[in-house]
């Protein structure tokens, strides 16, 4: 080792603590969004929307999403949807961590897949939504 100049090794901690510091930026960032989304999911505004949303569901089971949204409070669906379509891009692109989607937002969304969404999402005209969920 004696050949290997000093210098070597100085850049080479250098690298080795930039890399380390990388990989534990990214996982707490991973894990901050994840918290973020379910925090967003769950705040009071958000609960407001998805039981509206429910309501107005469950008040026209006959119509398809596309039909539901002429309804003045269609837009309340959307909500719903786009969150959740956010939610699996950020899943798509690793920006949050996947083993804790299902605790902290599975039950719910299994619910609104199944209840909601599986049978209308099918025959509506919204294929990017359709694929995506």
């Amino acid at each position: 080792m004696s050949g290997i100049p000093p210098a070597f090794f100085g850049l080479l901690g250098t690298f080795l603590g930039v890399f380390i510091s990388w990989v534990m930026t990214r996982r707490r960032n991973r894990s901050q969004l994840t918290f973020d989304m379910h925090r967003e999911f769950n705040n009071a505004e958000f609960s407001n929307a998805r039981r509206q949303a429910d309501l107005l569901l469950r008040k026209h089971p006959s119509k398809r999403l596309d039909e539901i949204e002429e309804i003045e409070e269609g837009y309340l669906i959307w909500l719903v949807i786009r969150f959740y379509q956010r939610l699996w891009i950020a899943i798509k692109y690793q920006q949050i961590k996947p083993q804790l989607v299902p605790e902290l937002f599975g039950e719910i969304f299994f619910w609104w897949y199944f209840i909601h969404y599986k049978d209308k999402l099918i025959t509506s005209s919204y294929l990017s939504t359709r694929d995506d969920i």
